[in-house]
C-alpha cells in the first residue's frame, strides 16, 4: 500500500503551482460553487489568497518531511481561522477544491509522475484529518 511521502510531493507541487492563476482559479471557483456564503472572505486581493494557499501547501509538506506532525500546523490554522466558524461541510468543499484544483492543472502535464495525483490525495487525507481535529472544540 502508498504511504504519503512529503519530500516527494515538495519535489512535485511547485510544478502545480507553476500556473497559479489555474490552480487559483479552479480552487476558488470550486469552493465557492460549494460554499457560495464564503464568498464574502474571498473578494478582495485574490492574488494574495493564492499565495496564503500556495504557502501554507508548501509548510505544511516541508514541516512533514522535517519531521513536524501535521497537527501543529493544523492547530494553528485552526486557531486562525477560529473567526470564521468554519463547519464541516466549509472543510469538505475546501477538501475537494483543492482535489479538483489539482486534477485540472495536472490534466495534460507531462512533467508530473503519474503517481502524484495519489500522492496529493493522501496528503490531503491526512491534512483534512487533523484540520477537522484541530477544529473541534476543546
Amino acid at each position: 500500500m502508498p504511504t504519503f511521502d512529503p519530500s516527494y510531493m515538495l519535489d512535485h507541487l511547485p510544478k502545480i503551482f507553476s500556473t497559479k492563476g489555474k490552480f487559483r482559479d479552479a480552487f476558488y471557483g470550486k469552493l465557492l460553487e460549494r460554499t457560495p456564503e464564503l464568498a464574502v472572505h474571498f473578494e478582495r486581493y485574490p492574488i494574495a489568497k493564492t499565495d496564503m494557499l500556495e504557502r501554507f501547501l508548501f509548510n505544511l509538506m516541508r514541516s512533514t518531511a522535517g519531521g513536524k506532525p501535521i497537527s501543529d500546523l493544523a492547530q494553528a490554522f485552526a486557531a486562525s481561522h477560529a473567526k470564521f466558524d468554519l463547519k464541516e461541510r466549509h472543510y469538505v468543499a475546501c477538501h475537494e477544491a483543492l482535489i479538483f484544483a489539482f486534477q485540472d492543472v495536472a490534466q495534460g502535464q507531462t512533467n508530473l509522475p503519474s503517481d502524484a495525483e495519489l500522492n496529493f490525495h493522501m496528503f490531503l487525507e491526512i491534512v483534512f484529518h487533523e484540520l477537522r481535529k484541530a477544529g473541534r472544540p476543546g
